[in-house]
């Protein structure tokens, strides 16, 4: 799947060693969500690039069960809606293998990726307190200060359907 936006194009990253080092470099090869560890192997990734074929962002999921998850969305630009780009790509890829939502997760800090995922029309649908404690066991890049120098602790999972 390859879509167009403008002078941006959102591809499948099937390069599974340059996936592994853009994870490695800004969150580690193993993620965690839907109550497991995702390695690198078993993750999907959509990259956006523009004509230079520069990478402008990307984001990494996979389907359990019926919901498409969201491990991670990177946008490099701001202004140019990498990340929108970025979900609606999961959106269609995940319904085309039957997925009937798509989940996204933050952490307690992070209130502008709340805002943002909220305008989007995602609504929040778990609360796990204490869990990025635990996710740290295996993602150990995970910072334990965020947005605006508050503790990063909690998990929050917002979703949206198909």
């Amino acid at each position: 799947m390859t879509t167009s936006a403008g002078s941006i194009s959102i591809e499948p990253i099937v390069d599974i060693e340059y996936l592994r080092s853009l994870l490695n470099e800004h969150w580690g090869d193993t993620l965690l969500m839907g109550g497991r560890a995702w390695p690198c192997d078993q993750i999907k990734a959509f990259g956006a690039f523009d004509p230079d074929r520069e990478l402008l962002g990307y984001a990494t999921w996979n389907i359990l069960r019926t919901t498409a998850l969201v491990f991670t969305l990177d946008s490099f630009v701001q202004g140019r809606k990498i990340g929108s780009l970025l979900l609606d790509a999961i959106g269609d890829a995940a319904r085309d293998l039957g997925a009937k939502a798509i989940r996204v997760m933050t952490t307690n800090d992070n209130a502008p990726a709340l805002v943002y995922y909220q305008k989007l029309g995602y609504q929040m649908v778990a609360f796990f307190p204490g869990a990025v404690d635990v996710y740290r066991t295996v993602a150990t890049k995970l910072p334990t200060t965020g947005y605006m120098g508050l503790p990063v602790r909690d998990a929050i999972e917002l979703e949206k359907q198909l």
